[in-house]
């Protein structure tokens, strides 16, 4: 569980240069060293740290996955039917979920993450080289990973047949999309089936060809089926909340169903944690629109009342408002006003202001 630290102070995050390194490409050259130390020399002048200390090298051996498991008050849940989709050449599935169908026809969704930090404490050395370096960067080459390949690829991840801690958010959606009962816990499970996207497009395209991954597992197409159903419901419920449709980040290599499926999963989670977060104290990272003078004259032509200078609160208050002269009503209006919005960005929520940012993402 969060636990605030009083007075503690965040190290300082290392400069970035903010560079780009092109290398041109030679079909004659494969003097691959040479690239690889060209990548290590721009990651180090970037700011980054490569080497590992002798204590984060130690931390590494010593971590044990099998240690974090049956603690007292983690929920088991390895027998429930955890599957995962990624990338096949993926090697560091880090989401896994499952679904039930519940007895008035709407549908709870689990969707599990890997926990780090049962093995990587806070102020270890290893978190402390992860504050530090704060992302993975991918390269055709080579990956540098914000922690050391053991646990990227291992130790925290949800390998299939691996027991592995993880934390859950649980949730239930109705077909009309609405999302409610959500709740966030920790619990140990297990990757019963690892899918790719390919597959499971294919899957959902024709349903004759059955994953190879998923022979001998009659039961996890309909979890499959029930996962979809369920965001398609959710992306249903956003897009007459005025919010954009699912869509696949720029320069994704898959943008199909299964694509949109993990994406409405995440969306999802993201906004329930985001709500955990702040009813609990802490900042959160928000989906907000921005009111700029531009848009906002076009905002005031379908809501006169509102003050001529740009105001989060008031356009806010004036939605709400809106909100209860009908659903048919608020819905065509919360359209309208999501179109000269734009798209939403992400920004922090600070506990007391979030009514400041206007949320429509």
């Amino acid at each position: 569980m969060l636990q605030p630290t009083p007075g503690a102070a965040r190290p300082p995050l290392p400069p970035r240069l903010g560079f780009d390194v092109h290398v041109l490409p030679d079909p004659h050259h494969t003097d691959t060293v040479g690239l690889h130390l060209v990548g290590d020399t721009a990651y180090s002048l970037a700011g980054f740290r490569g080497q590992m200390t002798a204590a984060e090298v130690a931390q590494t051996q010593a971590a044990d996955p099998a240690k974090v498991i049956g603690e007292p008050d983690i929920r088991d849940m390895r027998d429930k039917p955890w599957s995962a989709i990624d990338n096949k050449s993926s090697k560091d599935p880090d989401q896994v979920s499952f679904a039930e169908r519940l007895p008035d026809g709407s549908t709870r969704v689990y969707v599990a993450a890997a926990d780090v930090d049962g093995l990587v404490s806070q102020n270890s050395p290893l978190d402390q080289r992860a504050m530090d370096n704060m992302t993975t960067i991918y390269t055709d080459l080579q990956d540098y990973t914000m922690l050391p390949t053991d646990f990227c690829q291992d130790k925290t991840v949800l390998l299939q047949g691996k027991d592995r801690a993880a934390l859950v958010t649980e949730f239930v959606v109705t077909p009309q999309g609405d999302v409610k009962d959500a709740k966030i816990y920790r619990a140990d499970v297990n990757n019963h089936c690892q899918l790719n996207y390919d597959e499971v497009d294919q899957w959902f395209g024709d349903h004759q060809q059955v994953p190879p991954t998923m022979a001998g597992q009659a039961a996890m197409a309909e979890q499959l089926n029930l996962q979809d159903e369920a965001s398609q419901w959710i992306e249903h419920g956003e897009v007459q909340k005025g919010r954009p449709p699912a869509h696949a980040p720029k320069g994704a290599e898959h943008s199909g169903e299964a694509m949109r499926l993990v994406e409405m999963q995440m969306r999802t989670v993201n906004r329930v944690t985001a709500n955990y977060l702040l009813t609990h104290g802490f900042p959160a990272i928000v989906k907000t629109r921005d009111v700029t003078p531009q848009n906002w004259a076009k905002i005031r032509a379908l809501a006169p009342n509102l003050p001529e200078v740009p105001d989060n609160v008031a356009l806010q208050g004036f939605m709400d408002d809106q909100k209860k002269l009908g659903a048919d009503h608020f819905q065509q209006l919360q359209k309208q006003v999501s179109t000269l919005l734009g798209r939403p960005r992400d920004t922090v929520a600070v506990p007391g202001h979030e009514h400041e940012l206007f949320n429509m993402g």
